[in-house]
């Protein structure tokens, strides 16, 4: 079962998501097996290309990239919600930023252990 659903809702911004994905990537393989990303992109076309998403899926073991033809971001919001299969969800928009990415997220997934 996967801890954490980390949702990326994304607009027009390629730098933020590769700046977060880049920070995850460098997570230790076991954390990284307990998280997944989903990525919901509301953009005017895709900002990943195929070669990125396949490169993010071989380093991030349950990553997932949906360009929404239709954009609203509340619908945007709603389906990655409806999408995730974590037991905690985090709603992370394309410009904030996780300091300290490796860090941070084994923290968050040890403190999120102790909730079980």
């Amino acid at each position: 079962m996967l801890l954490l659903s980390i949702l990326l809702p994304a607009y027009e911004y390629k730098e933020g998501i590769e700046r977060i994905l880049n920070g995850i990537m460098k997570c230790d393989r076991d954390d990284l097996n307990k998280i997944e990303i989903i990525i919901g992109d509301d953009s005017k076309r895709e900002i990943i290309n195929k070669k990125e998403i396949n490169l993010y899926k071989e380093k991030i073991p349950n990553f997932e990239y949906i360009f929404n033809k239709k954009r609203h971001n509340i619908n945007n919001w709603n389906n990655l919600l409806m999408l995730s299969r974590g037991k905690f969800l985090w709603l992370l928009h394309h410009d904030e930023i996780i300091t300290k990415p490796k860090k941070s997220i084994k923290n968050i997934l040890n403190h999120l252990s102790i909730k079980k």
